[in-house]
């Protein structure tokens, strides 16, 4: 139970502090390996539910005030003007990583992770993406990525590092194709 402590208080340092990536160790070979994901990362089950619910209400949703104001109730940062489209895939453990600055767009089937599990660790990564951005349907982004001002993210492409502003990337795994000059 010990540890189960130490990992609530380092996840939390970590959501307050200014650094955008942090690897757990993480021992997930159990019999009941989704049993010991929830209790090694602490959350109540009430709050899993709730997050759930919102995230299964809003996904289904399309984009508009309510939909933002449901996600923002768990956490998620969310500028204004922001449009979601629906089928957006936000994670579902950590939202409250996610920043998402003003005039952003995303895309149909997007997916934004905040956590990778593997049997020897957990990535925790936080996500901002940059007023204006436009993240492309069935894109993925990576836990830990930024995504700067005015970037475009390519339909489909997978995002494994920082894009910087005025910046168009494709591809899995992404890669810069051209510096945007001028609002896409």
């Amino acid at each position: 139970m010990a540890s189960k402590r130490k990992t609530i208080e380092i996840i939390r340092q970590f959501k307050n502090s200014n650094e955008q990536v942090i690897n757990l160790p993480f021992d997930g070979i159990h019999n009941d390996a989704s049993q010991h994901w929830h209790d090694f990362l602490g959350d109540s089950w009430w709050n899993l539910i709730k997050k759930g619910v919102v995230m299964a209400i809003s996904r289904n949703l399309p984009s508009g005030k309510f939909k933002n104001m449901l996600l923002r109730s768990i956490g998620v940062k969310i500028g204004q003007r922001v449009f979601i489209a629906s089928t957006v895939a936000l994670d579902l453990q950590f939202p409250e990583l996610i920043t998402i600055e003003d005039g952003v767009i995303i895309g149909m089937g997007a997916h934004i992770a905040t956590h990778e599990v593997t049997h020897t660790h957990i990535r925790l990564g936080k996500v901002h993406i940059g007023k204006n951005a436009l993240i492309g349907g069935q894109s993925t982004v990576r836990s830990g990525v930024n995504i700067g001002e005015n970037a475009v993210v390519a339909l489909r492409a997978f995002v494994t590092e920082s894009v910087p502003d005025n910046t168009l990337v494709t591809g899995v795994p992404d890669r810069k194709v051209v510096e945007l000059h001028n609002p896409v």
